[in-house]
């Protein structure tokens, strides 16, 4: 299992690449905490694919289409970090600078790696991350944010087109002091 980060230490690292003109981490940061989605799906996101109040694309793992309702939140980094970047002859949100074909985005899951550390180490974060690990922030949040109960465990479920709940229950990675304190509370 890849190391727990708190959602609010994420936030708090996109704002303070905002406040530095970080836009690629604060976007990097936002894209991948704000959506849940995987970071198969994410690198490749197009700006295209943002339309308004959602995100539109084709889930590379499940062959789903999905729409993401965009939050007031990662809209207002969206539009800043669009405002900011100069991506008008990069249709993909996170093009490829060096090496490669032009037009491409950035596929190699070392270099997302990377930017993922680099972009919470610019924010002030320390601790060093897996790809997976902003998309578990996210399912931790959502669920405490709804009740932290079944009803909250569906819902996830939902969102990550889990066939199983329980990978879900996996994702939510309860550590030993939560189990210890839930039975402790009987």
């Amino acid at each position: 299992m890849e190391k727990r980060i708190d959602f609010y230490k994420i936030t708090s690292a996109i704002e303070t690449n905002l406040s530095k003109g970080e836009w690629m981490n604060a976007l990097i940061l936002a894209t991948a905490s704000y959506t849940g989605l995987r970071n198969m799906d994410y690198k490749k996101l197009k700006w295209q694919d943002v339309g308004g109040d959602k995100l539109v694309l084709v889930e590379s793992k499940t062959q789903k289409r999905r729409e993401i309702p965009i939050g007031e939140s990662y809209l207002r980094v969206l539009n800043i970090c669009r405002a900011n970047i100069d991506h008008k002859d990069a249709a993909y949100m996170f093009p490829r600078k060096r090496g490669g074909k032009p037009g491409k985005f950035i596929d190699s899951r070392v270099a997302w790696q990377a930017m993922l550390n680099a972009a919470l180490r610019s924010g002030g974060v320390t601790e060093e991350v897996g790809l997976h690990t902003t998309r578990r922030a996210f399912g931790r949040q959502i669920w405490e944010n709804k009740g932290s109960n079944e009803s909250a465990l569906v819902l996830l479920s939902k969102i990550f087109n889990h066939r199983d709940i329980s990978t879900t229950r996996l994702y939510l990675g309860f550590t030993g002091e939560e189990i210890t304190s839930a039975y402790s509370s009987l």
